[in-house]
């Protein structure tokens, strides 16, 4: 009897009938995958400014006498979590302090590292903070001049390409050495190029400046 299914259906059947008895799984092909190429880096996040810093002034009285006091005050940017005044701990957001500049004239221990400036004494303030720490200094000579500590900085960056960053340390007064982490910067030009990918997630880069009136730190945190 001449079968009513064409000739191609039957024989597919067959080979279904005989693969299903023979316990043989069949699946209908597809076409293959594309092969995909390397998941893009994911680009690094740079957060400056992430290193607090401080400076102190000094509310000054008409009077130079022993018993004359002077009112010096902190004051703090950045994330801060601990800050000290002339050693004594202050609120995150500074404080202020009475001190006696002039009761140092004639101990032979007061603060004199400079001559020209003469100074009576020297106050000094600390922040600490998740980005790390800095540290500033005021000067308060017998005329009444007030010296403001050390240089500061800040970083900033650039991204050049891919995960290769552009980091300048930025520098506020004077200074007399720079510093990004163990390296030495050029006084002219304090920059350098990073890449990235060298460098753990949720690292915080450190610059530091010197100067005359004292040193203080910057950072970065970098978040890959």
């Amino acid at each position: 009897m001449r079968s009513k299914y064409p000739v191609g259906i039957v024989r597919s059947l067959a080979v279904v009938f005989v693969a299903a008895i023979s316990g043989v799984a069949i699946s209908a092909e597809k076409p293959d995958k594309p092969v995909s190429g390397t998941p893009p880096i994911k680009p690094a996040q740079v957060i400056t400014s992430a290193t607090p810093g401080c400076s102190i002034t000094a509310q000054l009285p008409a009077g130079r006498g022993e018993t004359d006091a002077a009112t010096i005050t902190l004051t703090t940017t950045g994330p801060v979590t601990r800050a000290m005044l002339d050693m004594i701990d202050v609120a995150a957001s500074g404080g202020t302090k009475q001190v006696f500049p002039w009761r140092l004239a004639q101990n032979a221990k007061a603060k004199i590292d400079d001559l020209t400036m003469n100074p009576v004494a020297a106050y000094l303030g600390s922040v600490d903070g998740p980005g790390g720490s800095s540290a500033c200094i005021l000067r308060v000579a017998r005329s009444g001049n007030q010296f403001p500590g050390g240089p500061t900085c800040t970083l900033t960056t650039a991204n050049i390409s891919g995960q290769t960053w552009r980091v300048t340390v930025n520098v506020t007064g004077e200074a007399r050495r720079i510093r990004l982490g163990k390296d030495e910067l050029d006084m002219s030009k304090p920059e350098k190029t990073m890449d990235l990918m060298n460098i753990n997630s949720n690292t915080t880069l450190v610059a530091s400046v010197e100067g005359q009136g004292g040193d203080s730190t910057c950072g970065a945190i970098i978040k890959l």
